[in-house]
């Protein structure tokens, strides 16, 4: 099972990634170009996610688009202050995904 969260973990960081790289590169995308799964469409997996804030409406959009291809995926999203960061990660050393920004 970490194999394939592992995998997942990795799709949406492309994902997020391709996302957001999107509207640089509108001008040039091909009206035919289909997106084909590299991965199980079926497979469940829980991702549990970590940032700071309370209330992030692109990373909705971004799962919500992913969940489109992936259905069976699920994330959990835990808002976590940054003075209360150590004793967090402490806590729950199972994060996969961890969000911060500057």
């Amino acid at each position: 099972m970490n194999i394939r969260k592992n995998i997942v973990i990795k799709a949406l960081a492309g994902f997020i990634t391709v996302a957001l790289a999107l509207p640089m590169t509108a001008c040039s995308k091909k009206e035919n170009a289909e997106f084909t799964p590299r991965l199980d469409v079926k497979t469940n997996v829980v991702l549990d996610v970590m940032g700071f804030f309370s209330n992030f409406e692109a990373f909705d959009q971004i799962t919500n688009d992913f969940n489109e291809i992936y259905p069976n995926v699920v994330f959990n999203y835990e808002q976590v202050g940054g003075e209360n960061l150590d004793s967090y990660m402490a806590a729950n050393p199972g994060v996969d995904i961890f969000m911060t920004s500057d």
